[in-house]
Formats: C-alpha cells, structure tokens, sequence
C-alpha cells in the first residue's frame, strides 16, 4: 500500500491538500480541508470529517437580567425607604387602605423587601456561576428545580403575611373592636 505523498501528491485517486487551517501544516485529505463559505452554499463540511463549532454561551441571560433587575429594584426601594412589597400589595388590593401611615405594616414590608432581596441574591450566585462555567445542564437543573419554584413559594408567602396581619388588626390604625354585646353601634354608659 502507498503511504500519501507531499501536499499535491496522490494517494488511492484522491488529491492531498496542503491544510490551511492547521497550525501545524499537515496534510488532510479532501473531506477535512476547510472550504470556503461560498462552496455551493453549504458549510464546511458539506460530508465526512467531524463537525467543530465554537463554544455557544447558554441561554441562561435572560434569567440573570431578571434576577438582576428584581434585586435592584427591591435594594433601591429599601434605600429610598418605600418598600417594593408595600406599593405591589396595594397595587393588588391585599395591603388595605387603612394602613398608610401604619408604621407597624413599613416594619412588615421592609422585612417582606429584605427577604425578597435574599431570594434574588440566592438566585444570582449559582446562576452567575453556572452561566460563567458554561454548564447548560447545571443552569437547567437550578432554574428548574430551585428559581421557578422560589417565586411563586415566595409570593404566596407574602400574600399570607400581609392578609394574616391585616386579618388580626395588627396595625395601629385598625377598626376599634367590637363590643362584647356583638352591636357595634352599642352606646357606652357616661
């Protein structure tokens, strides 16, 4: 059997290409030499030879952003001292009217905003680590198994906060209690 030649030489009826894409100059046969782009519109390589692609990123950006942007968004309502919580929950008609002014219900939501801060830093950490390391698998697993269902976890939590403390009549600007008759337009003696 003939051992290929030189570039240019022939071997079983195919031609040797001198490589132009390897450093190291070898000989390829005609299957692993790069062709242009412009080979008939297809891309290299039309047949035969292993296909290599450059490392794609995961598509786990659109999750940091959101991450990124709620953990922003509760960190500068705490700064500015309007908790997130407060303005979402009257927005969605849980927190009631009455507590405005409440300084029992800012307390409350500040430690609601405090928690929702911790949630998204405790999804940016091994997210940002995942996407940096490249691990498609691992984003896949933490989003499913830990994101998703963190936050739905975490606004029910919030919703059973806010109505159980306005179910009890935890603030300072509740309704006076009801007399033990049961009338509450019952008269108090003079």
């Amino acid at each position: 059997m003939r051992r290929p030649g030189p570039a240019g030489g022939r071997a079983g009826g195919a031609r040797l290409v001198r490589c132009g894409g390897c450093a190291a100059g070898r000989t390829c046969w005609p299957a692993e030499a790069p062709r242009p782009s412009s080979a008939r519109g297809r891309k290299w390589p039309a047949r035969g030879g292993p296909r290599r692609r450059a490392a794609a990123r995961p598509r786990g950006g659109s999750e940091l952003v959101l991450n990124a942007a709620g953990l922003v968004a509760c960190a500068v309502s705490l700064l500015i001292g309007r908790p997130l919580t407060e303005a979402v929950c009257r927005k969605a008609g849980t927190e009631p009217s009455r507590t405005a002014g409440d300084p029992a219900a800012r307390r409350r939501h500040v430690r609601l905003t405090a928690g929702w801060a911790v949630l998204w830093v405790s999804h940016l950490v091994p997210l940002g680590y995942l996407y940096a390391a490249n691990s498609l698998v691992g984003l896949t697993l933490v989003s499913a198994l830990f994101s998703k269902p963190s936050l739905p976890a975490m606004a029910a939590f919030t919703v059973v906060v806010v109505r159980r403390a306005a179910r009890r009549g935890l603030y300072a600007t509740a309704a006076a209690p009801r007399s033990s008759s049961g009338d509450c337009h019952a008269r108090k003696p003079l």
